[in-house]
């Protein structure tokens, strides 16, 4: 399991939602009131409370039970908006995205994303996979951060 956090909200979870693959959990997200429709756009309809005995981990928690290359290929799709740059790579060549969306954020001059893709490229060279799931899970909460008014 790869857990991240997309919030940069202090409060505790109140609710949850998940999103199932093939009868399996692909991944799951807590989040507290003020949040809870966060995952409305991916799950609509699949929000509920947390009850007594259930865990209560931080708002903006996710638990990924996904394969590496889907969650690579997501964090450059969703929160890092190069999902319209590649048509024509495989849904598994995480590395061909990771290429793909450095020379996006290249062409548009988005600095930071395109040093952050362009170490994240140097950790998939030397196949240090966790390493760079955790350095995209760490920017993503970065960026959620900044939103925070």
């Amino acid at each position: 399991m790869y857990l991240r956090h997309v919030t940069a909200c202090p409060s505790t979870a109140a609710y949850t939602t998940h999103r199932q693959r093939h009868g399996t959990e692909a991944w799951r997200i807590f989040t507290c009131p003020r949040h809870r429709r966060l995952a409305d756009w991916s799950v609509p309809g699949n929000l509920r409370r947390l009850g007594p005995g259930d865990p209560v981990p931080p708002c903006g928690t996710v638990r990924d039970h996904r394969p590496h290359a889907q969650i690579v290929v997501s964090h450059l799709h969703g929160w890092m908006g190069a999902g319209g740059w590649v048509t024509d790579l495989a849904p598994d060549d995480w590395r061909g995205h990771l290429a793909a969306a450095h020379e996006y954020h290249q062409a548009i001059g988005a600095d930071d994303r395109t040093a952050l893709t362009a170490h994240a490229l140097e950790l998939a060279a030397a196949d240090h996979v966790p390493d760079l799931l955790a350095l995209l899970a760490a920017a993503e909460t970065s960026a959620a951060r900044r939103l925070v008014p």
